[in-house]
């Protein structure tokens, strides 16, 4: 059962906030891994930092450049987030979710899909310069069935379509709870 808005009080300047949406449980091997990338693409895609999304609400002055997410998985859980300081952490919630809603319906533009997979994949690779980065990744794909180093080739059979439908299933109103944190009133 999810909340759809859970709010308290703390010592911040700005009201902070996170919006998650519940996803499906990962499977194990190869099947839980590929979801992985698709919910990672997929959160590149929504509000990644060269989205149209992301660009539109920082114009807006909505969000700053605190603002950002990504998909979490622990065994029998997974959620994309999205998180940053806002005056209007709802406008932004419902930004992502009209946003979910056009990708869904219209689909990502291929040279947009394309250029997104190129960046997010550099970024993994770059992580292997990470000690700490490998070891973990290493212990949790092996715990869910998956060798880490075959990570290149799965990640490149990732397909456009996948990530939309994706979108489409898990970035709704019925699968979202938003936790604000406003500044104390004096």
């Amino acid at each position: 059962c999810l909340q759809e808005k859970i709010s308290s009080q703390m010592e911040v300047a700005r009201p902070m906030f996170q919006v998650g949406f519940k996803c499906d449980p990962p499977e194990k091997g190869d099947r839980g891994i590929y979801q992985e990338f698709v919910g990672d693409l997929a959160a590149e895609v929504l509000f990644g930092e060269s989205s149209e999304l992301y660009l539109s609400l920082y114009e807006q002055g909505l969000i700053d450049p605190s603002f950002g997410g990504g998909l979490d998985t622990v065994p029998n859980m997974a959620i994309l987030t999205a998180s940053g300081d806002s005056d209007d952490p709802e406008a932004v919630r419902d930004a992502i979710i009209e946003q979910a809603r056009i990708i869904a319906e219209e689909g990502i533009p291929e040279a947009d899909f394309m250029r997104i997979k190129r960046s997010t994949l550099g970024s993994r690779i770059r992580s292997l310069d990470s000690f700490d980065s490998v070891c973990f990744r290493i212990c949790a794909y092996h715990f869910s069935g998956f060798d880490y180093f075959r990570f290149p080739e799965l990640y490149e059979s990732v397909k456009a379509e996948d990530v939309q439908k994706f979108i489409g299933q898990v970035v709704v109103p019925q699968r979202c709870s938003l936790s604000v944190i406003e500044p104390k009133e004096e």
